[in-house]
């Protein structure tokens, strides 16, 4: 039963790092609570522009290269590997494929099938999240993006939103809130 995760966010512990980072170059005082939209731009009342300079230069440090993964996405995954195909369906940008593929092999060694890179704003042709899963006959995707999340419900696939502080909405049939990786790995709820 082929299965998809996003990174970030579901594995690995983006906003923490990014946060660490911003926090020491540019003086704030940033937490993961202070995002309730998975957008910088909108948070710290800056242009898009000034946003996508500020996440090259965190892809640049040491930061983004100790990103931690969750503890509990290590055990699911350990859980869930070998009875299950298992992918990555992420939105990183293509400056980041490589360390996304190092990072990935770091963690989660031969746990996963495939890596995909899907569509975001400014990626020409790539694949929207919903169009890879329904390529690759994913019954279920685990997101932290309430957008995904509906694509994919909307295209039938089923949809495990980890709650995070940037996706609290009412959620339409088709997806599931969940606190952790743990709750759906055991038992396992994608069966």
């Amino acid at each position: 039963m082929p299965i998809a995760f996003d990174c970030d966010e579901v594995l690995a512990m983006y906003v923490d790092a990014f946060v660490a980072f911003h926090n020491e170059v540019y003086g704030t005082s940033l937490t993961r609570d202070s995002f309730p939209v998975y957008s910088i731009a909108r948070v710290l009342g800056i242009p898009i522009e000034e946003e996508r300079r500020r996440l090259d230069a965190f892809h640049r440090t040491p930061h983004f290269e100790r990103i931690r993964p969750y503890e509990d996405a290590l055990e699911a995954i350990e859980r869930l590997h070998g009875k299950d195909s298992l992918m990555i369906i992420t939105s990183r940008q293509d400056d980041i494929i490589e360390p996304t593929r190092a990072w990935l092999d770091a963690h989660f060694e031969g746990k996963f099938d495939a890596v995909y890179f899907s569509r975001y704003p400014g990626s020409g042709d790539r694949l929207s999240k919903e169009e890879i899963c329904l390529r690759n006959n994913v019954t279920s995707i685990v997101e932290d993006s309430l957008e995904h999340a509906m694509a994919c419900a909307a295209a039938g696939i089923k949809a495990f939103l980890v709650d995070r502080p940037w996706n609290q909405a009412s959620l339409p049939s088709g997806i599931l809130r969940v606190g952790s990786l743990r709750e759906i790995a055991y038992p396992n709820m994608f069966r």
